[in-house]
């Protein structure tokens, strides 16, 4: 398992991954198997990986959106 801090900006920590991942009580970092897959719910075509399978721990997207479950 690793931890993010809110504002690292990994799929792990995005709005739009879907992925399984626990915010801590205060919201500053999340928890995320970086090995696991999770799909990138944004639109198709809205963005590089979208509708694609994607690990917690990739970065790099330029729709990046910080989870609402961080502050």
């Amino acid at each position: 398992m690793a931890q993010y801090n809110k504002s690292f900006k990994v799929c792990g920590t995005c709005s739009y991954w879907g992925g399984e991942r626990v915010a801590n009580s205060s919201g500053t970092y999340v928890t995320v198997d970086p090995m696991k897959k999770g799909k990138c719910v944004l639109p198709p075509g809205k963005g590089p990986y979208a509708k694609r399978d994607v690990q917690g721990n990739h970065h790099g997207c330029n729709k990046y959106e910080k989870w609402g479950a961080l502050r």
